[in-house]
């Protein structure tokens, strides 16, 4: 998908559902899946993928909470055997893709649906945030493992290491939005409100949620305008043919690995040095950054309304407690496995040579970090409105050369999702007219 070959990734992506996605991955292949379908036009069988993800997220959150803890001792083993329990932003956008998807398939019902679901789901996340942090520090309380190492110490250690923290320092450099939220999210949910509202109530939910929006992107002159645009129309005004452009662009960040030597603190106050491997964010500069929208009467440009590097790279910093306990458990455990195994053949030197050399193929082979993600989001989601021209005849044009024109109604709402993945790579338009059907461009 990040060399532009979406059908290609859709087409592995089903094969591998059809067979059945190994448990720990399911979540994650299924927002992927969920994902390819909804960018080559398929948004029924994208938004079924997207409910299995949600299912699972559901069906995770039910395990009773000690599974946490249990979790972690699992990755004694390796963290990719682990089930992949989804981030916020997962739990957040799989439910706005699917009311994303219901409006272009005509059915602002499921929309509804939908949009309140991402809504119920984002204020879950806080609280799913703080029961894992809590798991983490319960888990470092334990005063040793195998009799050997001491967990919480060693945690301790790691967090105070100094090539670690260089590793990380760039995160320090994003903060939340309010409480976490996703901007986008919130913006599509009130825009949907706006033009396809039912009832005053209706209404007054699409000016919440835009005041909640405009206080998190002030610098965003289109979600101020569309905000005062929604108090008027609450008060009586009536809003006149507008067309509301969302440009998601380029890719968000990924997780690799990074190997280094980190200290194990010993019950008998000795420190074991062991390679541990975490996972570390990479960014993706490759994108289009600005998406131009023309009418006879004006040009306008996006701005960025969510930034994913932002709000991936805090979800990320938020996690380190849990991934630095998890990986000194898993080498804790290791650790005290491959010691206990070389103190119980001490006398036999032949067979202590090949259980120390067991020992350590092992300890590599299992050295690896959860570099899981959903890695297919974009980097950016970018707003712009527009008044429909008489005409209903606009432009989107790319500092890459590209031009798409699009015909909307001159009145009602329109909304227009545009998605570049490369510069270069053609965009995919798709319109909306709120009540109406698609409009395949």
């Amino acid at each position: 998908m990040r060399t532009g070959r979406v059908h290609e990734a859709r087409d592995e992506l089903d094969a591998m559902a059809r067979d059945g996605f190994p448990q720990a991955h399911a979540i994650l292949g299924w927002l992927e899946l969920g994902t390819a379908l909804r960018e080559t036009g398929a948004y029924a069988p994208s938004s079924r993928a997207f409910l299995h993800a949600e299912e699972g997220f559901d069906a995770e959150d039910r395990r009773p909470q000690t599974s946490i803890t249990e979790e972690m001792w699992a990755a004694a083993t390796s963290p990719i055997a682990v089930d992949y329990r989804g981030a916020p932003t997962d739990r957040v956008l799989a439910p706005t893709y699917r009311g994303i998807n219901s409006l272009l398939l005509g059915d602002p019902d499921a929309a509804r649906t939908a949009f309140n679901e991402a809504a119920i789901r984002q204020d879950q996340t806080l609280e799913l945030r703080r029961k894992r942090i809590e798991a983490a520090r319960e888990v470092r309380s334990r005063p040793a493992y195998a009799d050997r190492i001491d967990v919480g110490r060693s945690v301790d250690l790691v967090e105070h290491d100094p090539d670690l923290a260089a590793r990380f320092a760039s995160l320090e450099q994003f903060r939340p939005y309010r409480d976490y939220v996703n901007p986008f999210a919130e913006l599509v949910h009130a825009v949907f409100r706006l033009g396809a509202g039912e009832d005053a109530a209706d209404a007054d939910r699409a000016v919440a949620l835009l005041r909640s929006v405009a206080g998190m992107v002030p610098e965003n002159g289109a979600v101020q305008q569309t905000l005062a645009d929604a108090e008027a129309a609450a008060a009586g005004t009536p809003e006149a043919g507008v067309t509301h452009v969302f440009f998601a662009t380029g890719f968000g960040p990924w997780r690799e690995s990074f190997r280094v030597d980190l200290p194990l603190f010993l019950v008998n106050d000795e420190v074991d040095y062991v390679g541990v491997s975490f996972p570390v964010l990479t960014f993706d500069d490759r994108y289009v950054d600005l998406l131009r929208v023309e009418s006879p009467d004006e040009i306008v440009g996006t701005s960025v309304v969510a930034d994913m590097d932002r709000i991936v790279s805090v979800e990320f910093r938020e996690e380190l407690p849990v991934l630095i306990t998890r990986a000194v458990i898993g080498a804790a455990a290791k650790t005290a496995a491959a010691w206990g195994l070389n103190k119980a053949t001490e006398d036999d030197e032949t067979l202590n040579a090949v259980v120390r050399l067991a020992a350590g193929l092992y300890m590599f082979s299992q050295n690896k970090a959860d570099t899981r993600s959903w890695a297919s989001l974009p980097k950016q989601f970018q707003y712009a409105r527009i008044n429909t021209p008489p005409s209903g005849q606009l432009y989107l044009s790319t500092p890459d050369g590209q031009s798409v024109p699009i015909r909307v109604p001159p009145d009602g709402v329109s909304l227009v999702f545009v998605r570049s993945t490369r510069p270069g790579v053609p965009l995919h338009v798709e319109t909306v007219v709120l009540g109406g059907e698609v409009k395949p461009q």
